[in-house]
């Protein structure tokens, strides 16, 4: 019969693998991370702070409610914005129906975003290449007339 610790030797090593292969990718996050943070750290210019809007719609439903009530007087209507009442009389009994408009209610929100932009790349000026097409006609030129001097 085997020990105890032998059977668990195996598993172990897995779950050790396992640990070290897990490990290495959040690492690999973090070091980036770094990286970023350092590069931000020696050039802040090249962080450009920006607002994003965002609007937020929200659909408000209509609502109709009716209800009656035992009270005297006569009719009653009563309106303010979106919402309607109206309180009807009518022998013993009161009607109240109470209605309320859809609407839409948009909220707008200001985030503010930082996005890094690095400067644009250095190009060569237009007399680097002038000078690179000269000295391509020249060499040509070289090239040419020591061809045609092994000719005849």
């Amino acid at each position: 019969m085997k020990p105890l610790s032998t059977v668990h030797y195996p598993l172990s090593i897995i779950i050790l693998f396992a640990f070290l292969f897990t490990s290495c990718f959040a690492t690999k996050q973090t070091h980036d991370s770094r990286k970023l943070n350092k590069i931000i750290g020696n050039h802040p210019e090249w962080i450009k702070r920006d607002t994003t809007t965002i609007h937020d719609t929200s659909i408000v439903r209509a609502v109709h409610v009716d209800t009656a009530v035992s009270v005297h007087f006569d009719t009653v209507n009563i309106v303010h914005d979106q919402l309607h009442v109206r309180l009807v009389h009518l022998h013993d009994t009161i009607f109240v129906s109470g209605n309320c408009a859809a609407d839409t209610v948009v909220k707008t929100i200001r985030v503010p975003v930082e996005t890094i932009v690095p400067p644009p790349l250095k190009t060569m000026s237009a007399w680097w290449y002038v000078m690179a097409a000269i000295a391509l006609f020249m060499f040509l030129f070289f090239l040419l007339k020591d061809a045609t001097k092994f000719r005849g």
